[in-house]
């Protein structure tokens, strides 16, 4: 990529050019206008799907019955239930046209004056904010607009996308089960963790940034203002984040752990089984597996964003 400083008005009409630190401040705005209407959305919802993810629990065996004497019954067995519900939109923003070549700021090329090109524009300040808020676990200002798995309703920062689990682990009741009624009801769930789905507020630096100069269609240079600026920077963004490859934002949830967000979707399942016997009367005598053990780690399901 080829980053280009930006002229801007010092306050006393001087030229200066921007520094590093000036480019990275005016990314972290891109980032805020991406935040405030994504291009690359999800919902909650089983349209679209970026992926399964199972939930899988041990329930009871089927009991057994036997006139003289305890016998070994059916064995425990999986209950598997899939959610395929967050769902990915991409929308289609419009195309940013530089008609008369003077759209994007001027920077000096070390014998004149010049318009940055498109590509000179999405290289400075947009293709670095999409890497910032793509790669990386952090869930910062810097990530507004992305989104993120939480365990309540409720995650700072955030705004929550539906009250409806993305995800649910549940493992068997092993309490609910007892030696003294059988037969039992095989499958007794409890659900140990709810997961839902966030996105990140963003937060409006434009006070922080100095805002550079442009040249109109006579060759005078002006400050844009701050609305000006804005808009180009979120009409950049939010264009090369549907269609610009290598900084396309998309979403997977499975089991790679690059660059997750929020918790990991864990799925746990007893290891185990006991059998329970119960004598009814003198020629009943039942028996029936339930699930045992500990409860162990049988996947874990990240959602991330990714540069497609």
């Amino acid at each position: 990529m080829t980053v280009r400083f930006s002229l801007y008005n010092d306050g006393s009409n001087n030229l200066q050019e921007f520094t590093a630190a000036q480019n990275t401040t005016n990314q972290s705005q891109a980032i805020y206008q991406y935040s405030t209407d994504p291009s690359v959305t999800l919902a909650v919802n089983s349209s679209n799907s970026i992926g399964t993810r199972s939930d899988t629990r041990l329930q009871a065996g089927a009991g057994t019955t036997h006139v003289s004497s305890f016998q070994t019954p059916a064995s425990t067995s999986t209950v598997t239930v899939n959610y395929t519900n967050i769902s990915q939109t991409i929308g289609t923003p419009g195309a940013v046209t530089d008609t008369n070549n003077v759209l994007y700021p001027v920077y000096y090329d070390g014998t004149n004056i010049v318009s940055m090109s498109k590509t000179d524009f999405q290289d400075t300040f947009i293709k670095p904010s999409i890497q910032t808020m793509v790669q990386t676990t952090s869930t910062g200002a810097n990530q507004a607009g992305t989104y993120t798995i939480g365990t309540s309703t409720s995650l700072s920062d955030h705004t929550n996308i539906s009250s409806t689990a993305v995800f649910l682990n549940t493992t068997a009741n092993t309490g609910a089960y007892s030696s003294s009624s059988l037969f039992e009801t095989q499958d007794q769930p409890t659900t140990v963790t709810s997961y839902y789905l966030h996105r990140r507020n963003g937060s409006n630096n434009i006070g922080s940034c100095t805002v550079p100069m442009f040249a109109d269609t006579s060759g005078n240079l002006e400050t844009y203002t701050d609305a000006e600026w804005q808009t180009l920077l979120k009409n950049q963004i939010l264009h090369t984040a549907v269609y610009v490859n290598g900084y396309k934002i998309r979403y997977a949830a499975d089991t790679t752990s690059t660059y997750y967000r929020g918790s990991g979707m864990a799925d746990t399942k007893f290891n185990s089984q006991t059998q329970a016997n119960q004598q009814i009367n003198t020629d009943d005598y039942r028996s029936q597996f339930f699930p045992s053990g500990s409860a162990t780690t049988i996947a874990t399901y990240y959602l991330r964003p990714y540069l497609a």
